[in-house]
């Protein structure tokens, strides 16, 4: 029997979020707008507004009125996958004061806990890279969630197809390296 939450590796998908190729679908995190590739520095940034978003999933570069691309988003759905990892807020300190001076200022990051997969530690710090020229790309990040979804389903392709139900639920649980949804009733019962 397991004893507590934390001995989980939580992970949510939504499989009506995925198209009948098995795509994940990545959604907008902030404000939205279209890039205007004339206004593009010559490092692939661009001048757009900072401070703009929810200061806990905000990238450094935004925060800190930086120039910035598309990568700010894969800073943020990193912090959102930390988020369904962890069962918890990240960056989740006092005031605005506080988290900009230890994640904007500091580069810290949440804690990656032992016990999670090589390839989460992996997507998690290769998308809050601090330097965005480092980050990854939508692309790769994608790329990343689909192999651990394939591996999470023990090799099993068909899990990124559209399911006949509307949703599914899957934990990881770590010490059994086995997913299911028995392992989320376990979990919420522990």
């Amino acid at each position: 029997m397991v004893s507590t939450k934390q001995e989980f590796l939580t992970l949510f998908f939504r499989f009506s979020c995925t198209t009948q190729r098995g795509d994940i679908k990545i959604f907008d995190f902030g404000l939205a707008c279209e890039l205007n590739t004339r206004k593009r520095e010559e490092d692939g940034t661009y001048h757009l507004s900072h401070m703009t978003g929810s200061l806990r999933y905000m990238s450094p570069e935004v925060a800190l009125g930086q120039t910035y691309n598309a990568g700010c988003d894969v800073y943020s759905l990193s912090l959102v996958f930390w988020e369904m990892l962890a069962l918890c807020r990240p960056n989740d300190y006092a005031n605005e004061e506080e988290l900009i001076a230890h994640v904007f200022k500091a580069n810290e990051r949440p804690q990656i806990k032992r016990g999670w997969p090589e390839s989460c530690k992996s997507i998690l710090e290769r998308g809050w890279e601090g330097d965005l020229r480092k980050r990854s790309t939508i692309t790769e990040m994608t790329s990343a969630l689909r192999k651990l979804v394939i591996q999470l389903h023990h090799g099993e392709e068909d899990a990124l197809l559209e399911p006949t139900s509307r949703r599914s639920t899957y934990v990881y649980d770590p010490s059994t390296g086995k997913t299911s949804v028995n392992n989320l009733k376990r979990m919420v019962t522990a």
